[in-house]
């Protein structure tokens, strides 16, 4: 399917859906198969599960997980006394 008129390339759309089921951010981008689209829409998972579509067909869903806050997963001084400040 050739929706944006370029040869090998289909239009695509990915939703972001909020915890409640609303759509809350659409993105329109171009990608030459499903799989490609898959990976491109990957970028706006952040906040919210992310669904993708090519027309009225639902490619997939890529799912939301809590990220971990940053300092959780960095080492401490306390917890890593042998390595120099800045460290990880």
């Amino acid at each position: 399917m050739k929706s944006l008129g370029w040869d090998g390339v289909a239009g695509y759309r990915a939703f972001a859906i909020a915890p409640m089921g609303e759509v809350v951010r659409r993105y329109d981008f171009a990608a030459p198969n499903d799989e490609a689209a898959l990976e491109h829409a990957w970028q706006y998972v952040e906040y919210c599960d992310v669904e993708v579509w090519q027309l009225h067909r639902r490619v997939g869903v890529l799912r939301h997980t809590p990220k971990v806050a940053l300092s959780a997963r960095r080492p401490t001084q306390a917890n890593n006394p042998n390595e120099p400040d800045g460290a990880f």
